[in-house]
């Protein structure tokens, strides 16, 4: 029996492959008894655009491109009453969901496998009038994502993004903020933080204890105190790179709600995108909200 395809298809993205191998996916999906409807993005929010108005009438959308792509397909779906499964074919530079999906990087692969895999569920994350699939951080590092030139991306991959960070350590500041969850509040000046539901972030594993389940109703949170001497940063770098959390400025913690609120305005990032400044962020999870088709088996 055949499927109705909606193919959001971002051809920018990462190394443009997308746009090369597009007559390969569309066969590759008829092969599958898919009758596909490819909608190419041309700027922002397309995605979030094309699933609001044609979605219902698909058994399943596929989006191709990096986790800002992602992001905007998603966020479209929240907007839905009927959200059809989603599958993930990452075209990026860091894939971030395409780790936690266990999807491979090639894309006719990782076609292949999310159309034989199966449907898992999976947390969302609000963050003021949107929505975010696997991190909102704020602090040092977060503006790498989008502050790091695009050829960079390409030629690199994730070390680009940590020899931006490096580069910008000397223009890191620390923000007043306090932050309350479960009936708990904190208060003190933040290096960085972030609410993520991820396996790894910017393409290198996720630091966090434990297992991460992206489908608990909860969010892993990190917090990391301003270091007063050189000796407690390249201590909390340290602690941070061998996952160990016993360091008195490293603060972890789950939660389905956290909210922050600082004495300035605070850039975020969302899914490695600019998620602008503010003052005050709650940030609530919205337990298994979408339906991904995942490599797991």
């Amino acid at each position: 029996m055949s499927r109705k395809l909606l193919f959001i298809l971002n051809p920018q993205s990462g190394r443009r492959e997308s746009r090369v191998r597009l007559f390969d996916l569309v066969d590759l999906f008829s092969r599958h008894h898919c009758i596909v409807t490819v909608c190419p993005t041309r700027m922002r929010s397309d995605a979030t655009r094309f699933v609001q108005k044609h979605a219902r009438e698909f058994d399943f959308v596929l989006c191709c491109g990096g986790d800002g792509t992602l992001n905007e397909t998603v966020t479209g779906l929240m907007s839905l009453t009927y959200r059809p499964p989603l599958g993930y074919i990452p075209a990026g530079t860091t894939n971030d969901m395409a780790n936690s999906l266990r999807l491979p990087r090639s894309l006719l692969r990782a076609a292949e496998t999310v159309l034989q895999g199966q449907i898992r569920s999976h947390d969302i994350g609000t963050f003021h009038d949107g929505y975010f699939v696997y991190a909102a951080a704020f602090g040092a590092f977060t503006e790498v994502s989008y502050v790091t030139p695009q050829p960079a991306k390409i030629a690199l991959g994730p070390l680009a993004y940590l020899l931006e960070g490096i580069r910008r350590l000397p223009d890191i500041r620390p923000y007043r903020m306090t932050v309350e969850h479960d009936a708990q509040t904190i208060t003190g000046d933040f290096l960085f933080g972030a609410v993520t539901n991820t396996h790894s972030i910017a393409g290198i594993r996720n630091p966090m204890p434990g297992e991460v389940h992206l489908d608990d109703g909860r969010f892993e949170v990190l917090l990391v105190r301003n270091p007063t001497t050189p000796k407690q940063l390249r201590r909390i770098l340290t602690d941070l790179s061998r996952r160990k959390f016993d360091n008195e400025n490293i603060l972890f913690f789950q939660t389905d709600r956290v909210l922050f609120e600082s004495e300035t305005a605070v850039p975020w990032t969302i899914d490695g995108e600019d998620g602008g400044t503010h003052q005050r962020t709650e940030i609530m999870n919205l337990p298994r909200s979408i339906r991904f088709m995942t490599g797991e088996r």
